[in-house]
């Protein structure tokens, strides 16, 4: 302030004698620079008011667009940007923000702004940047599809949905570290479907805490979620999981936010949710064995359980309550030892379809059964005189317990013949007397398998091989030559 007053007093001192000098020092104090700061004053009243509609666009595009924008940090620190149409959260590309605020701001609609866009657009990327997807709150129809799809396809209740989401938000959060979530074998798929979409995206695992296999860690922090069978079958949620990844991520965020964590949410819930989440918390090994032997096994005098019967006992006993064999074998088989005498109303079916075994199963490279066409010879072996209390999925554990030599390709027993029915002497038996008729013209696979299944009702077959059985057997013993199309040709017969 000082030195701009003595520069003009320094200068009317200069001129103080030069009469046209000062008359111009005067005019140009005393009116043009009135006149120059009364211009800059438009001129910062004009970007105030530009910046103030920028900062309105801004914030309007954001909060009436039908589209929100967020954005989070994913491996190596990059972030990425997150759409958001009130109902699903995907991945967009920045230059998908930037046209469409490009787009929007044209001439007509913002003869103001338009001019300014680039820097506009620029400005909004930049706010997105801020604005974490983590920290967000999912409408409602975001949260009721995740929900709806678990529930009741893959898990009981929309509880134990809420639980598992819960559990995944935890990961993300860092928070219950210290918590193990036994889950079953036939989630494995699933489970690493899910890992592997958050490695791809943050570098990290998601399901660490997730256990198939008991590894000696406390009961007090061990939690049990329950899978229902269905989720092995990868078809039903492949699809879903890849188009909804953010969706579960960030509904599991948010119920873990409002609820502080999986750990004080199942405080919250009913007692059955309770128990069978919480089932190992506060047990030791003898309070499971306690509660194995009684519900699972009966004094009887004379009793002579096995040690294979007890382990197999003990394997549906923990598949009951949805958890690893929670006990290390030899320690599970030192302790049963203790209990003498003992009989298992559990054990009538299975030693059955042992007896059952033993009498009709022989080895045979060629053979193949299903396990449903398995359990349907074991009843007719029952004769009707015992009830068959094993179903297919029973069926399939006791071979792979009892009969661990036994091959399996998916629910195919393989290089196996029972001699209850052999599959391809009926097969064999049909063609050969069928000769004539296949003979007229060349016939497709589908009529040649329905000329045997025709055939199998009319003279009573034990059972009817499948169509992919058939065409099989049909292939591995008709020459290619003869084959064409999916045609055998007449002249083969």
């Amino acid at each position: 302030m000082n030195e701009l007053l003595e520069n003009v007093k320094k200068l009317y001192t200069q001129y103080e004698s030069d009469e046209e000098g000062l008359t111009r020092l005067t005019t140009y104090v005393m009116q043009d620079i009135n006149d120059m700061m009364e211009m800059y004053e438009e001129e910062k009243k004009e970007k105030k008011e530009i910046e103030d509609k920028i900062v309105d666009y801004i914030s309007t595009f954001f909060y009436k667009n039908a589209n929100k924008y967020y954005s989070c940090v994913v491996r190596d620190k990059q972030k990425i940007y997150i759409k958001y149409d009130g109902c699903n959260f995907e991945v967009c590309n920045k230059d998908h923000i930037w046209h469409e605020i490009i787009t929007d701001l044209n001439p007509h609609k913002y003869p103001l702004l338009s001019k300014f866009k680039h820097d506009i657009a620029k400005r909004a990327l930049n706010q997105v940047l801020g604005n974490d997807v983590f920290n967000c709150i999912p409408e409602s129809p975001t949260i009721q599809k995740i929900i709806e799809f678990f529930n009741p396809l893959f898990l009981k209740t929309k509880e134990d949905v809420k639980y598992f989401l819960c559990a995944i938000g935890d990961s993300v959060c860092k928070i219950n570290n210290d918590i193990l979530y036994y889950v079953s074998e036939l989630s494995r798929e699933f489970l690493t479907e899910l890992n592997v979409y958050y490695g791809d995206y943050f570098g990290e695992e998601l399901m660490k805490q997730f256990k198939f296999r008991y590894r000696g860690y406390p009961y007090i922090k061990s939690r049990l979620i329950k899978f229902k069978r269905s989720i092995k079958n990868i078809s039903y949620w492949n699809t879903f999981v890849k188009n909804n990844f953010f969706n579960i991520l960030i509904v599991g965020i948010h119920y873990s936010s409002r609820y502080g964590g999986s750990e004080k949410y199942i405080q919250k819930q009913h007692r059955e949710i309770q128990n069978r989440i919480l089932y190992l918390k506060g047990k030791s090994h003898e309070d499971v064995l306690n509660e194995f032997q009684k519900d699972f096994l009966k004094e009887s005098e004379g009793g002579n359980l096995t040690q294979d019967e007890y382990y197999f006992l003990w394997k549906i006993f923990c598949e009951s309550k949805n958890m690893p064999l929670i006990i290390y074998k030899q320690e599970f088989l030192n302790k049963i030892s203790n209990y003498p005498n003992m009989t298992s109303d559990y054990l009538i079916g299975i030693r059955h379809f042992r007896t059952f075994w033993k009498e009709t199963i022989v080895v045979d490279k060629n053979g193949e059964y299903e396990i449903s066409e398995l359990n349907e010879l074991f009843t007719i072996w029952l004769n009707g005189n015992k009830v068959n209390t094993v179903n297919e999925y029973q069926l399939l554990d006791i071979i792979k317990h009892f009969f661990p030599e036994v091959s399996f390709y998916g629910k195919n027993l393989l290089n196996i013949r029972c001699n209850l029915w052999n599959k391809c002497e009926d097969i064999q038996k049909c063609l050969n007397n069928s000769k004539e008729k296949l003979k007229e013209k060349d016939h497709n696979m589908l009529e040649i398998y329905k000329l045997y299944c025709s055939y199998a009702v009319q003279y009573d077959f034990t059972n009817i091989v499948s169509k992919k059985f058939f065409e099989k057997y049909m292939e591995s013993n008709i020459s290619s030559e003869y084959l064409k199309n999916n045609k055998v040709l007449k002249g083969f017969w």
